[in-house]
Order: structure tokens, then sequence, then C-alpha cells
């Protein structure tokens, strides 16, 4: 039988030892606890964020409406992962709000905005719907509005000049999630001819509408300054799909490359355009591989560029280093591929919105927050991101095109690394029967 002190000084070990197992364990679960979980975190509240779309109607439930809403959804749990946004030592937890507008430029998109204002803790609301100004308009002295589309960025982002009462001083609460109208289409204009130098001449075929007609001011005033000969423009009324008088006038005037904006398809205008053999090259915002090989008929010579407001990376096509980014970005409700530029458009600044409430405070004071966002900067998975001064959000661009049976991914980490006529840092290329699957 152990003596009492051989008793003590066994006892004694063992709960030294269990302190030390102990110790052990809590190091490790500090190692493991890193910001990206959320395991110990205990909210406090909630902000949220407001999105109204188009789920019905025309383009109700398009690619780009849904590639915008999981995008916001995935950046809102990337967020909410690493701790939600930090206000007055409390933590809150981000929650996004979706309401249709059903596709109606008026009422629709009216009474959306009306019910937007009812909900609690609302700090911003991103506006990608058909009746994006009209919903503005109740909008915009309530919360901060953020939108991808010039028919309402014009009031911040007029492609030539600000009308009366227009420009960011006079509109504080709203913000663009890309970059300046005008200077992106100088942008898109100038990686075309980096990658086809043999562009010179350019024309436009657009809808008879004002985002078309400030379209093909923007692509008039940008190409010359690029030194291209702009040939001339040729309008179309809203929904009209024969464009054969249109595409031979325009043919009259030998363009090589003409930019599309058509509605409600700007790919019956290319399709159009290949059928009267318009130019050699063609150009449509954010058209992916998935839409070529499905709506557009064989392009023979013809080149389609698709220009897109941050790096172009689609299903099939991303260059290995940002495979795992892309998949972040999370998957459609249609089933089909990304716009996955409008995604990172998003995502990115759904992370700036929670820098700014962090920065500002506060997030019942939707003009502190405002104010906190111009001058923020955030390291994005795909490159850094700013808001300038002008309340558009300033970052990577690129481009696809297919040329043959080839695409190619053109990136720039900035819009005056582009007009630089800096070559892309980034350029990767993947055969057509890769990548349309």
């Amino acid at each position: 039988m152990k003596s009492m002190p051989t008793l003590r000084r066994a006892w004694l070990f063992a709960g030294v030892l269990l302190m030390l197992l102990l110790a052990l364990a809590a190091c490790s679960s500090d190692n493991e606890s890193t910001p990206s979980t959320t395991a110990a975190t205990t909210f406090d509240g909630t902000i949220r964020f407001g999105e109204i779309t188009d789920l019905q109607g025309p383009g109700g439930a398009s690619s780009t409406v849904l590639s915008h809403d999981a995008a916001m959804k995935s950046a809102i749990a990337d967020i909410n992962a690493k701790g939600g946004v930090t206000v007055a030592g409390k933590h809150y937890k981000l929650e996004q709000v979706r309401i249709d507008a059903r596709g109606d430029p008026a009422a629709g998109s009216t009474a959306a905005a009306s019910q937007m204002l009812d909900t609690q803790n609302l700090v911003a609301v991103y506006l990608g719907n058909l009746g994006a100004d009209a919903s503005y308009q109740i909008l915009k002295t309530k919360v901060i509005s953020y939108s991808a589309s010039p028919a309402v960025t014009y009031h911040i982002d007029s492609p030539v000049a600000f009308p009366a009462g227009e420009g960011p001083d006079n509109h504080p609460l709203l913000f663009s999630n890309i970059d300046g109208f005008a200077p992106i289409v100088a942008a898109h204009l100038k990686m075309a001819t980096i990658a086809y130098p043999s562009i010179k001449n350019i024309g436009f075929i657009g809808s008879n509408a004002p985002l078309g007609k400030n379209l093909s001011q923007a692509t008039q005033v940008t190409g010359q300054r690029l030194g291209l000969t702009f040939v001339g423009t040729e309008l179309v009324d809203v929904g009209v799909t024969d464009m054969a008088t249109q595409v031979t006038s325009l043919k009259a005037k030998n363009p090589d490359f003409v930019f599309f904006a058509t509605q409600p398809s700007i790919l019956t205008a290319v399709n159009a355009a290949t059928d009267g053999g318009l130019a050699k090259y063609y150009g449509a915002w954010t058209v992916r591989p998935f839409d070529i090989k499905t709506q557009l008929k064989p392009l023979g010579s013809s080149v389609m560029i698709s220009p897109d407001w941050r790096l172009p990376f689609h299903k099939n096509l991303a260059p290995p280093q940002y495979v795992d980014a892309v998949n972040k970005l999370g998957a459609l409700e249609n089933g089909q591929p990304p716009n996955t530029g409008w995604q990172i458009s998003q995502w990115d600044f759904v992370h700036l919105l929670a820098q700014a409430i962090e920065k500002a405070g506060t997030f019942s004071d939707p003009n502190a927050v405002a104010k906190a966002l111009i001058g923020l900067s955030y390291d994005s998975p795909f490159g850094k991101v700013n808001v300038l001064d002008n309340h558009t959000t300033h970052g990577p661009i690129g481009m696809i095109s297919k040329d043959g049976s080839t695409y190619t991914v053109w990136g720039w980490n900035s819009i005056e690394s582009v007009l630089a006529g800096d070559q892309p840092p980034i350029k990767f290329s993947a055969p057509a029967a890769q990548v349309e699957q």
C-alpha cells in the first residue's frame, strides 16, 4: 500500500498533467478558431442589405439577375463567417433582403422600393431591375442605392457631361459598383484594339432608348479620343428583332468593329450582323461562352469580343490561380454558368459596404456610411478595388474573345493600364470544345 505522501505526489502529478492537457487543448482551439469561423460569435443584431430585382416579367430571373443575387448571398456568407460587422464593439450579422419588381419599370419598381423601406436596419439596396431609376427615386434620401446599370448611374456618371442638377454632389447616396460609364467604354474599345490592332473603324447598333443613345455617344466620343474612326450609329426601337435594314446601312460604311447594345436581346442583333456579314469584329457586354454556344449562329471568320466590368472568368475559362475564388461566388438557381464579371463587382461592393459601416461606426446613418465609402479600398480575391470621389468603384477589368475555335481571357489591373496600351498581365486561352460544355 502506498504511503500518503506518495499518493499526494501522484494526485499532484495528475493534476498538473490535466492542466497541461487543458492548456494545449485551449491553444489548439485558439489556432483553429480563426476569423473565418463563427462558432464562437454571438451576434448582437442584424444589418440588412437589400436587392430589388426582376424575378418575373421581361428578363425575369435572367442569368444577369441571378448572378448578382448569388454573389450578394455568397459575399454576405463570407463576411458572416469572419464574425460579421462590428459596430461600437458589437457584432452584427448581415442579411440579404430580396424583393421582386416583376419586370415592371413603373408600378412594380416603385412598389418594390416602398416595400423595401419597411425593412428594419436596412443600410443599402442594389438596384438590378428594369425600373432601377424609378426605384431609386423612392430610395434616394433614405438608404444607399448602388447599381451597375447606366439607366440609373447616369445621375452620378453621365457618359459625356452632367445635365443640370446631376453629379455625385447632388446624389450623395447613389453609387456604381463598376467603373465609370465613359471610362469603361473607352477601356473596352482600347482592350479590343490591343488584342486586335487591325481595328480602326468602329460603329454602333443600339436601341432607340436613353441607354442606347448614351452608349452610342460614349462610343463615338471615347473612340475618337483613342484615334479610332467612328463610322456611324444605327438605332432600333426597343423590341425590334428584324435588323436587316440597320445592318445593311452600317455595312456600307465599312466598320471593322461594331458594338451592340439593343433591347431585349443583344444576341439577336449579333445574329443579324452575322447573316449580313457586317464586320470582322463584334463586341457586346458580358456575353458568356454559354450564350455564344446556345444563342449565336456560327461566327465564321468573325471574332466575338465580350468585355466585362471585372476580370471575366467564366465556367471552364478561369485561369488556374482563380478557379477557387470563382467557385466561391455562388451558383445560379437556373443551373446556367454565372456572369462572373457581374458577380465580382457585387462581391466587392458588399465587402466595401461592410468596411464602410465599421469605419462610420453606424448603420443607422446612411450619409455617414456613404461618406465612409469614399476612398475605401478592398483587396478582393480578384485584385484591389477602391471607391472614387465620383462614387464609382475602380478595379480590374477584362474581356473574353472567341476567335475561331479558341477562347481567350484578357485581364488588366485597371482602366489606366489599359488606356496606357499595356499588354494584359492575365491572358489565358482554352479550346472552344473545352469551354462550351
